[in-house]
């Protein structure tokens, strides 16, 4: 017996298990998540850190749909000069359609894993002490100034 258990829909046996789905993991501490019809494997884990990798994993998701959601395209308020707009169609006219081959962004998917692979550094520099933390990366105060009487004239 293999292990594989079936059960009865609509007159057909269908598998309702893969028993073999893990035979392909080496030794170690694996984070697997199952989500409806969506299932994945993290790489190795450090059984210490398992929880705060779980926890960044779906912080990981949450940032990447955020991030999408932030990034939206929206019209600029400044406009291109002349001699922008001139440069720009040169470029183009010189690129051809290769020109979409030469930019691209970082994923929000690679934008979040490197936020959390960032936290999770912090985290562990700071052996999980919030108050350490909030000391070390305290928000740098910013001040505001009228330019206009700052002007030395």
């Amino acid at each position: 017996m293999n292990g594989q258990y079936y059960i009865k829909k609509n007159n057909r046996y269908v598998p309702v298990n893969e028993p073999l789905a893990m035979d392909g993991l080496e030794e170690g501490a694996w984070l697997v998540t199952v989500d409806g019809n969506c299932k994945s494997i993290r790489q190795q884990l450090d059984p210490k850190m398992a929880e705060l990798d779980a926890a960044l994993f779906y912080l990981k998701e949450e940032l990447a749909r955020e991030l999408y959601q932030k990034s939206q395209m929206r019209p600029k308020s400044r406009l291109m000069s002349k001699k922008e707009i001139k440069a720009w169609d040169a470029y183009k006219k010189i690129m051809g359609r290769d020109i979409s081959a030469y930019f691209e962004y970082a994923s929000f998917d690679e934008m979040a894993s490197g936020a959390c692979d960032r936290i999770k550094k912090i985290v562990l520099e700071n052996n999980g002490d919030i108050v350490k933390i909030k000391e070390k990366y305290e928000i740098k105060k910013r001040s505001t100034c009228n330019a206009v009487t700052e002007l030395e004239i």
